[in-house]
């Protein structure tokens, strides 16, 4: 008997507890759902993602096939083939819920028709993590909710990156005062930066 199948189709352009699609990638919730790796060691997962977000999943060994696709028609042909145990779908966008709903799959979990209302937006099994993940009282963790959304619970599972830097560490901490272009009210002030640099040194 083979391994269960998954697809877990995330690439970043919707954040999984934020209401706005985007043109730009958002990096960091591509990141933070890769938790879910770990509560399905041992699968075949299949994982959709945008092409800026590639450097994120490439060479992570807990996924076996990784596609690279901003919109469902960018797919190569066959790529989605057979039958998957489960399909997870954490993006928004109209055309990836209907490409998730035609997916051969069995158990569905994540975002079913973003344009519908309420609890019709997700798939039922999901609706409750996710419908309380996007009010803005919300304080859960993103991997408590991500867990909910597959009807798991969050045992403390960490993100998997697969990257490995390919120079030596020669600094114990980093500080990336950078701010991407999505979340511009992120920025802090450069001296703040400058001040926590003096306090750690």
């Amino acid at each position: 008997m083979g391994r269960r199948r998954i697809l877990i189709i995330k690439h970043g352009f919707s954040e999984t507890c934020d209401h706005k699609v985007s043109s730009v990638v958002s990096l960091g919730d591509v990141f933070r759902c890769t938790c879910l790796l770990e509560a399905f060691y041992g699968w075949e997962v299949t994982w959709i993602t945008a092409h800026a977000a590639a450097d994120l999943l490439i060479e992570n060994h807990l996924i076996d096939h990784l596609y690279l696709a901003d919109e469902p028609k960018s797919l190569p042909d066959g790529a989605i083939s057979g039958h998957y145990d489960m399909l997870v779908n954490l993006e928004k966008q109209q055309d990836w819920c209907e490409f998730a709903a035609e997916a051969p799959a069995g158990e569905r979990y994540g975002f079913r028709d973003w344009a519908a209302m309420g609890e019709e937006a997700f798939y039922p099994a999901s609706a409750k993590a996710l419908s309380t993940a996007l009010q803005r009282d919300n304080y859960r963790p993103l991997q408590e909710t991500l867990f909910a959304t597959v009807g798991l619970e969050w045992r403390g599972e960490r993100y998997r990156l697969g990257y490995q830097p390919r120079v030596i560490p020669i600094y114990d901490i980093g500080l990336n005062h950078h701010v991407g272009s999505k979340w511009p009210t992120k920025f802090w002030p450069r001296k703040n930066w400058d001040k926590l640099h003096d306090i750690l040194s």
